[in-house]
């Protein structure tokens, strides 16, 4: 069991945390709010990660809202959105399964059997369920349409 803290300690332990308050500039606080994203795919909302073309969801968001909601009842239009989002997702897990592949391609050792890498790579199986969750969504969702 530790040792009870004195009351130096205590009083130090005050002193540090009033000087902690976050990040206090706007870049600061945009920094910190990405700390934990790994891919962005179970954020809640949407964001573009470096390197991704905005233009590239905002052409297929359009693309699909012509062939799915010509009309654009609003329940489709969301629908459409969703499913704009879904098909963005789903290229992301791609690139980013891609990736991985390539650095366990890269780092392979030829003397360990072929499952073995396949469980060191635990990255990839996420990506791989992510994958496949987000195809039967939009499977569901073009029926709907």
């Amino acid at each position: 069991m530790p040792a009870a803290r004195t009351t130096a300690q205590a009083e130090a332990a005050r002193r540090n945390g009033a000087r902690s308050a976050g990040p206090v500039t706007p870049e600061g606080k945009a920094a910190s709010a990405r700390n934990a994203v790994r891919h962005g795919l179970c954020a809640r909302s949407r964001r573009f990660l470096p390197g991704e073309d905005e233009g590239e969801f905002r052409r297929r968001r359009e693309a699909l809202l012509q062939q799915y909601a010509p009309g654009a009842e609003p329940d489709r239009v969301l629908l459409v959105d969703q499913l704009a989002w879904n098909f963005f997702l789903r290229d992301r897990c791609d690139r980013l399964a891609g990736a991985h592949a390539a650095e366990l391609i890269a780092e392979y050792d030829y003397t360990v059997p072929e499952a073995a890498v396949y469980d060191l790579s635990p990255h990839l199986a996420a990506l791989t369920r992510y994958r496949s969750a987000l195809w039967r969504e939009i499977r569901e969702m073009l029926k709907l349409l």
